[in-house]
């Protein structure tokens, strides 16, 4: 597949939309939890046109959907998903958002990719650590135009994206300009930037920077720092 068929599922949305709508985890509330199959069907219905969808591996390298590190919240335990084993994960169940315990399992990543194939676009999220565990089970689903992989401007990262033999869709996660420098000269396939706008007068809040993206047809994500980012 070439980059441009790689990202005709992603183009053909601009087309008709001139902004996308990206449901975080999905879309949550009372029984309904983050990054299940329910949460994503919500922000369908909802008029999403990309979910997010935090990946994680085990112990023992199966994949699953949570974002690793809200395991007190979401699960009750202070465990993390990737010390468990996957027998142990697939024994835990959810809490609600009134902190009640639900019969909800944690669903894993073959699960959601079959449950979204040819429905949506799928930004991945908190899985770069074990991309080499992604890529086999996107290839195997057939979503590779679905996939929009996220991580930080890091060489380690950007360097194994632009080595596999499909194209696919990157976004950096930056805070300066020259954070997509490298991106730029790796050959990866960035269709999209995300910016970590800590400040209005912050560079990458710019138009000088930010105009020449949009007239290479790059799609700009604007997100909002957590307190404990750096700024």
């Amino acid at each position: 597949m070439t980059k441009t068929e790689m990202s005709a599922r992603l183009q053909a949305a601009f087309k008709k939309k001139r902004v996308l709508i990206l449901a975080h985890r999905g879309v949550s509330g009372a029984n309904i939890i983050d990054n299940t199959l329910e949460s994503y069907d919500v922000a369908i219905r909802h008029g999403a046109d990309m979910v997010e969808v935090d990946v994680c591996a085990s112990l023992d390298g199966d994949l699953f959907a949570l974002h690793d590190g809200m395991e007190p919240l979401v699960l009750g335990t202070e465990k993390c998903l990737t010390q468990m084993t996957s027998k142990e994960v697939r024994a835990q169940r959810y809490l609600n958002r009134n902190h009640i315990r639900v019969d909800h399992p944690i669903n894993t990543f073959d699960e959601v990719l079959e449950h979204l194939k040819g429905r949506c676009l799928i930004n991945l999220d908190r899985c770069w650590v074990c991309w080499d565990k992604v890529f086999p089970v996107i290839e195997r689903h057939g979503v590779a135009d679905q996939i929009l992989f996220k991580s930080p401007p890091e060489k380690k990262y950007i360097d194994q994206i632009a080595a596999q033999k499909e194209p696919y869709m990157y976004m950096p996660v930056i805070w300066y300009p020259e954070e997509i420098d490298y991106v730029r000269a790796s050959g990866a396939n960035m269709v999209a930037v995300e910016f970590i706008g800590y400040r209005e007068e912050a560079a990458i809040m710019q138009k000088a920077f930010i105009d020449p993206l949009r007239k290479e047809g790059i799609c700009l994500l604007y997100t909002s720092p957590s307190p404990r980012d750096r700024g």
